[in-house]
């Protein structure tokens, strides 16, 4: 027997669900980021539009759980625990900071655009479209460089912005 074959022969198979809750949870915030993009156009901000991010919230806090109680529970994960408990904390915390920016719009009643402010929600929004891309490639992590530059690029841009609105 060669170490190759020991290799790929597993006692314990590595828990898969995983990539499922990870996918689910990248396309909770795209959407929820889609909706607060598509919200700005159409200020003030409805309450059915809050509410519809607020339940994207609460989903993505099910996902969460669900990762840390499947994290409780394997024996073999696909990559490190805390690995995976830092990406769904990750993912969590982009949901929570959507959420937090539509309550606030909703909330004071935002009449008119603040400038800039638009840009910033479409760069979420194309970064959490190139997220469900790269997380859907977690299985085999081939072909995440261009993404995660991508990502890279836009948080600069989306700083540089944050930046100027501020100033303004």
């Amino acid at each position: 027997v060669c170490s190759s074959d020991l290799v790929a022969f597993r006692l314990i198979p590595r828990d898969e669900a995983f990539y499922p809750l990870f996918d689910a949870a990248a396309q909770n915030a795209s959407g929820a980021a889609k909706q607060f993009n598509a919200a700005l156009s159409t200020l003030p901000m409805s309450e059915d539009t809050n509410r519809a991010i607020a339940a994207a919230e609460k989903t993505g806090d099910e996902i969460t759980r669900s990762v840390r109680h499947r994290l409780e529970t394997a024996l073999v994960t696909p990559f490190d625990r805390e690995d995976i408990q830092s990406l769904a904390g990750a993912l969590d915390d982009v949901m929570d900071e959507i959420r937090h920016a539509a309550d606030l719009t909703y909330l004071h009643s935002v009449p008119t655009l603040i400038p800039g402010v638009d840009v910033l929600a479409s760069l979420l929004s194309r970064a959490a479209d190139i997220n469900v891309r790269l997380v859907a490639r977690l299985r085999s992590l081939k072909g995440i460089a261009p993404d995660v530059d991508e990502i890279d690029a836009l948080e600069s841009e989306a700083d540089a912005q944050f930046r100027q609105v501020m100033v303004e």
